[in-house]
């Protein structure tokens, strides 16, 4: 299985003591150590374990396949080929390292206490069926677009720019640690729920939907009024969220992660209720 069909949103992982979106250059060292030594106890043909890994690294990333044949030239091209795969994106990394570990049969728990010894937040596992898996290390990671992924999955499916708006928020927040990007991610959020609130209440103007939706009992009436609460704070604190302000106005990331968390659990709220 590819890396990115089990980890579609990695870029919004995050963590203080983990690498989750790159390998370091000192893995690769490790790496090659241990497909070495993989080939050295192959008493039969330690080259064609060399040989298979250089053409699977080949192979993924689109390089002309060794015509080597001996064992210290094919050690010299596992070098060549694994410097290549460092220069990859991570996905491609990964898929890589899976492959040549699935297809060497290397030892998955020494695999996994490799990256651990690395700081890499992952622990690969190996299916039969599928191949290489890789399981995020919860410990310390987290994973900052998870509300707004569950809110996409609860919204209405007709509710169209909601989802729009909610898979932006969701590609900004991978760059949390960008100003821009944050604010970003927030004002897509607020669009969001400005756009469900819109849906629901058949209303144009985005207050006058709130006070549709709470005359109406569509819900809790204080939980329906904290969306006016988060509109008015976005707008009038944080002014160049909309673009075209001279002026630059800081959201901390935490505050940022904070607001987003708060429409979106707002946003669920309300597709729950309409689901009724």
């Amino acid at each position: 299985m590819k890396f990115i069909e089990q980890h579609p949103d990695f870029k919004n992982y995050s963590s203080e003591k983990y690498y989750t979106e790159q390998i370091p250059t000192s893995f690769y060292n490790a790496f090659q150590s241990l497909i070495v030594g993989k080939a050295i106890k192959d008493d039969e043909s330690p080259e064609r374990i060399l040989k298979q890994a250089c053409e699977i690294i080949a192979t993924s990333l689109h390089l002309r396949v060794t015509s080597e044949y001996g064992y210290q030239p094919l050690i010299e091209e596992l070098n060549f080929y694994l410097s290549k795969t460092q220069v990859a994106d991570f996905p491609k990394q990964m898929d890589i390292v899976g492959e040549i570990s699935s297809k060497l049969d290397l030892d998955a728990a020494t695999i996994s206490e490799i990256f651990q010894e690395q700081n890499i937040g992952y622990e690969y596992l190996h299916d039969y069926h599928i191949g290489a898996m890789w399981n995020l290390i919860d410990e310390q990671i987290e994973i900052n677009s998870d509300n707004i992924s569950e809110a996409i999955e609860l919204v209405d499916d007709a509710h169209v720019n909601v989802i729009q708006h909610l898979e932006q928020a969701k590609e900004q927040i991978s760059r949390i640690d960008n100003l821009r990007a944050r604010k970003d991610a927030l004002r897509d959020c607020v669009s969001a729920l400005e756009s469900q609130v819109k849906y629901l209440s058949g209303e144009k103007d985005f207050r006058n939907g709130v006070q549709n939706l709470r005359n109406s009992n569509f819900g809790n009436s204080k939980i329906i009024r904290d969306a006016s609460t988060i509109w008015t704070f976005v707008h009038e604190d944080i002014q160049d969220i909309r673009h075209g302000h001279t002026e630059e106005f800081s959201i901390t990331v935490e505050e940022a992660l904070y607001y987003i968390d708060r429409i979106t659990a707002l946003i669920k709220y309300l597709s729950r209720v309409n689901w009724k």
